[in-house]
């Protein structure tokens, strides 16, 4: 449409405006160039459009004007009543004949009014009998173009009702020869590539579609005047993607641009530039989230843009062609996608984060299982292994005595009955316990500093009542037996008879050496001496007593 004609078109709407609405703007009046005229055939499929529909989203979007109503009428006077599923129906601003019969040739007067404004203006159909012209149109006013491109006006109609269209071409009434390799077939439109004299003619395309089950034809007709011979100068040339591959990461949005050398044809400045995937149009693509964009073109260049909304996996390894047409040739560049390579710092950042998590597991197995981690160790490792300290015994046993003899107490009972059943009895151990074990006759004193330098380890035994009770009273052998824990720093087995919770009336060495390494809580029951040598509180008094020299299989009896 000229320039003109748009802004004059805009004055109109704008005057229109503020007319009443009982006195419609008649723009076929105004401006006659609007004023079309269609010719069919019997039984095909025709679609009227209103060319007040280019002004119509103008004239409605004005505040005073909202809600216009599109009404069509016949020969000026009689309403088209117009259904769903009928033989004429609308299609937004144009009136579709499903199909077109010769009562239906007239004057049509499409109108666009609301409670401010009205515009009306005329088309003209003419349906003739089918068989009078077949594949051509022998009117004069069919489209008249110096272009090799042709265009297909039915094609462009209907593609919005049938997406899977066939079509037809013929030039001058005779079926047209697409394989003579001179055509390009676009979605609704004729590429000739090399333009020359005898091109010249009357081009129709025919055009078969389907509407609710059933199938019907449409043509059109455009006249191809030869105004130059081309004279070969430069063909087309892809610049960008020639034969590309691009990484592209599921879901992301991309935009391909292809970017081609439009060469040059005397006589012709037309060319074409469009994008196929997989061998197919855009158009008729079924991947909803493609969108073709023209960018610019200057320079002797043109670039197009591919627009990938969400890129998915079924698009990987698929054929990507940028085409670029002139009146001379036809030049093709390639492209796939394909899924990003795993940058050097991911496969780094991957290993990092496998080796602090197999770091991390390791510390926290090892601590949750160490001591019986260690109880294996020394069962497969220390099997009949003779010691080579030169000490005597694995442990001196310290433990608050009782006074009187005729009423023992728990620490007594602990000391010399399940101590020794479970430490020598099941796992081995030799153990100096005082009152059981001293030489008769034999100096007190001596005994117990001489035997506790020959003891590898000192078990401390604590009840709640600490060392001084009405039972029990602190002796020269726990003197000794501290002074050896301190000074040199022998390792001593701290185990509480019951949970501890006031340790005011404990010697201060004592304390200390509770907060330097803790205690072992015993939780069994003291009237029960088959106490099992495997169970938690064993195994930690084990864990801190030197190996054992029992054979193997009593050891891992036991862990």
């Amino acid at each position: 449409m000229p320039p003109h004609l748009n802004t004059f078109i805009v004055a109109l709407i704008i005057i229109g405006t503020y007319a009443n609405a009982e006195n419609c703007i008649d723009f076929g009046v105004k401006t006659p160039w609007l004023q079309s005229r269609h010719f069919a055939y019997d039984g095909y499929a025709v679609l009227l459009k209103c060319p007040l529909g280019i002004t119509e989203n103008l004239s409605c979007s004005l505040p005073v004007h909202r809600s216009c109503n599109l009404t069509w009428f016949l020969n000026g006077s009689t309403q088209i009543t117009t259904e769903e599923h009928s033989r004429i129906s609308m299609q937004g601003y144009s009136l579709t004949f499903f199909p077109a019969v010769p009562a239906d040739s007239g004057t049509y007067t499409c109108e666009i009014r609301n409670s401010t404004y009205c515009s009306r203006l005329n088309v003209s159909l003419t349906v003739s009998p089918a068989l009078e012209y077949k594949t051509c149109s022998p009117f004069s006013d069919v489209s008249v173009i110096d272009t090799p491109e042709i265009p297909c006006q039915a094609a462009k109609d209907f593609l919005t009702i049938d997406r899977q269209l066939q079509i037809s071409w013929y030039k001058d009434c005779k079926p047209l020869q697409i394989s003579e390799g001179n055509y390009v077939l676009q979605p609704h439109a004729l590429f000739i590539l090399r333009l020359t004299r005898e091109d010249a003619g009357n081009y129709t395309c025919l055009v078969a579609l389907r509407n609710e089950g059933r199938t019907y034809n449409s043509s059109s007709s455009t006249q191809l005047y030869i105004i130059a011979d081309t004279q070969e100068n430069k063909p087309p040339q892809i610049i960008y993607p020639v034969n590309a591959t691009l990484e592209a990461a599921v879901g992301s949005k991309i935009n391909i641009s292809c970017k081609a050398f439009i060469g040059y044809v005397r006589g012709s400045s037309e060319v074409l530039q469009y994008w196929l995937v997989d061998n197919t149009f855009i158009e008729y693509y079924n991947f909803s989230q493609l969108e073709e964009v023209k960018i610019r073109e200057e320079n002797n260049t043109i670039e197009t843009a591919l627009i990938i909304s969400s890129v998915t996996p079924n698009l990987y390894g698929i054929e990507f062609q940028c085409v670029v047409i002139n009146a001379l040739a036809k030049a093709i560049g390639f492209l796939y996608l394909k899924p990003p390579e795993p940058s050097l710092l991911a496969h780094l950042l991957v290993g990092l984060a496998i080796f602090f998590f197999c770091a991390v597991s390791l510390v926290l197995t090892y601590s949750y299982f160490k001591i019986d981690i260690v109880l294996c160790y020394r069962a497969s490792c220390h099997v009949n292994k003779p010691s080579t300290d030169g000490k005597l015994y694995d442990a001196y046993v310290l433990y608050p005595k009782a006074e009187n003899k005729s009423a023992p107490t728990k620490a007594d009972f602990f000391a010399l009955e399940i101590l020794p059943h479970i430490l020598e009895g099941k796992c081995g151990y030799k153990l100096f316990i005082f009152g059981r074990d001293e030489p008769a006759g034999s100096a007190a004193v001596e005994i117990v500093e001489s035997t506790i330098r020959q003891s590898r380890r000192l078990i401390f035994i604590l009840t709640p009542d600490g060392f001084m009770d009405e039972q029990a009273t602190m002796t020269f052998e726990h003197h000794i037996g501290l002074y050896n824990a301190l000074v040199t720093e022998m390792k001593v087995i701290l185990i509480e008879l019951e949970k501890l919770k006031d340790f005011a009336t404990f010697p201060e060495s004592i304390k200390h050496l509770r907060k330097k390494q803790g205690t072992i809580t015993w939780t069994g029951d003291l009237a029960m001496k088959s106490q099992m040598s495997n169970s938690c509180f064993w195994k930690k008094v084990r864990y801190n007593m030197p190996p054992t020299t029992l054979n193997t299989s009593e050891l891992l009896s036991l862990v």
